[in-house]
């Protein structure tokens, strides 16, 4: 064997943050679009839902009601979306998206009617998804091919620090001014942030003088695929194709079974430390001690990622999450305390998942034709959280029984990803491979 592999370093395997001026940029707005997306139509609607019920005289269990709908057509219009991104520079498209996404929220939070707060929440959610999955996805793709993980771990944080910041500050704000006028710093906030990326943000790194993942171009010739993009007419995965492989079902269900567990438990997990003993101030206190450690967890688990694979770290978030979930069960003090920990740690690794695993699959060839239906895919199967939820307090009373249901479905997971691995269809793998075999020789 020669000597020269033990010098090979690969890309897909170097955890080194050295993205340049340009990657560093557009990660900072990727951070953003998550904070402003986790603030706006998630979890800041425990503070605006309340009071746009109060303004539009309508039952608080109506305006809860409007999420559904609004999120499944959202879900249809990912596809228009995503048929959109192919045409146009999706860079626009993600800044545009935050822009709307600014003007959408004010129409939420001035709604003097249902239809109108539906209207906007409905903008929100497709806007705010627009702006940091759909669009920002294929970007990642371009930019960073073999460092996805990374960047994602990087970017999905944002989702940590809405989840323990937002909320506080919309509360003061809102608080202080009053709903219409609380929330529109955030409005103008994210029209601004749109506004620079339209004018720093660029489709791929070639347009800013740069390679892929911030490499040499001694290194890009070496362990990239040279040609990045192909024409539509000519791209291998078609929607006929797309749709008929098992992979892309497989690798959908692998990333919205995590994501709709990570959800589901998320979002009712005050209530499940309530119902073990805690009070409701230990409990919301636990929730932001996640959302806090979660920022760093994120980071964490995108070097794991990168240094591992994708499915590998896949792997390895299941198996922690569930002992997690497992130890919550248990319902002693000391048990649910490392719990806490344990979901801090892993909960902001699902979101890295949801663009990473494509990306690593399918390379940026192929990404943007194949993301729209798996970015689909993963929505309906997360859609469904609620629905887990209520039916265990419908059945036993209380939410030990989805927590046990969430438990068998990352089993299920784990099996899932023995059918699916790194680089399965993607050219800059290949490309790895080759060079492997030649230093073997």
């Amino acid at each position: 064997m020669n000597d020269n592999k033990d010098n090979v370093v690969l890309q897909s395997k170097n955890a080194k943050s050295n993205f340049g001026k340009w990657g560093w940029i557009f990660i900072i707005f990727h951070f953003t679009s998550f904070f402003l997306q986790t603030g706006m139509y998630a979890d800041g609607q425990n503070i605006v839902a309340p009071l746009i019920a109060e303004a539009t005289g309508s039952e608080y269990s109506s305006v809860l009601a409007v999420g559904t709908p609004c999120a499944l057509i959202a879900i249809v219009a990912y596809f228009f979306m995503g048929q959109l991104a192919k045409k146009v520079r999706v860079s626009r498209m993600f800044g545009c998206c935050l822009i709307l996404l600014g003007c959408s929220y004010i129409l939420m939070c001035n709604a003097k009617t249902l239809f109108i707060y539906a209207v906007g929440l409905c903008c929100c959610t497709l806007f705010a998804n627009g702006a940091a999955s759909v669009s920002a996805g294929i970007i990642v793709s371009n930019w960073f091919p073999k460092k996805k993980d990374l960047v994602c771990g990087y970017s999905t944080a944002g989702c940590n620090l809405s989840s323990a910041a937002y909320i506080p500050m919309l509360a003061f704000l809102v608080g202080a001014y009053g709903l219409s006028k609380g929330t529109l710093v955030f409005a103008i906030f994210a029209i601004v942030v749109g506004i620079l990326a339209l004018i720093l943000i660029k489709d791929k790194p070639e347009e800013r003088g740069v390679y892929p993942d911030n490499v040499s171009k001694e290194v890009f010739e070496r362990e990239y695929d040279v040609v990045r993009e192909v024409k539509e007419e000519e791209h291998e995965w078609t929607v006929r194709k797309t749709l008929t492989s098992p992979t892309f079902w497989i690798a959908g269900l692998v990333v919205g079974l995590q994501m709709v567990g990570t959800t589901g438990i998320m979002t009712q997990l005050v209530v499940r430390n309530m119902e073990i003993g805690f009070t409701e101030t230990q409990a919301i206190t636990m929730m932001s001690i996640i959302a806090i450690v979660g920022i760093f967890g994120s980071w964490a688990w995108g070097i794991l990622g990168q240094k591992t694979g994708t499915v590998r770290s896949i792997q390895i978030f299941l198996v922690w999450y569930a002992i997690a979930l497992a130890l919550n069960l248990i319902g002693m003090r000391w048990s649910v305390y490392i719990s806490v920990f344990m979901l801090g740690v892993s909960t902001g690794a699902s979101a890295n998942f949801v663009i990473a695993l494509p990306a690593s699959i399918w390379g940026t060839k192929e990404f943007k034709y194949v993301w729209p239906f798996f970015y689909i895919l993963y929505s309906c199967i997360n859609a469904w959280y609620g629905a887990i939820n209520g039916a265990a307090i419908r059945l036993i009373g209380s939410l030990k029984g989805a927590y046990m249901f969430f438990i068998i479905l990352f089993i299920i997971d784990l099996f899932l990803t023995r059918f699916i691995k790194d680089g399965m269809y993607n050219p800059d793998y290949k490309k790895e491979q080759e060079l492997l075999h030649e230093t073997e020789k």
